[in-house]
């Protein structure tokens, strides 16, 4: 996961995300199919989708955060402006 927060594309890293998500939400309906089949409790069908719908909110709120202060034109985060002045 460590080469993937180094990423400075923000398509990539939204593909990324956008996979992972998937992933997340395939394992967590077949855990959901599988306790279900198990002990009939519909509560963990329930609390496994929001649980991913919570992450998966999150995830695009930090997204569009993120694709608001590129398209307004804002200094990335990972840079630090002090030390681009001294530079220059």
């Amino acid at each position: 996961m460590k080469k993937f927060e180094k990423e400075n594309n923000l398509n990539v890293k939204k593909c990324i995300m956008a996979f992972l998500g998937d992933t997340l939400n395939s394992v967590g309906v077949i855990i959901a199919t599988i306790i279900l089949k198990l002990t009939n409790l519909v509560i963990f069908d329930i609390i496994i989708k929001c649980d991913y719908k919570r992450c998966y909110f999150y995830w695009r709120i930090k997204n569009c955060k993120e694709a608001f202060l590129f398209l307004m034109e804002a200094v990335p985060s990972d840079l630090d402006i002090d030390e681009i002045i001294l530079k220059i």
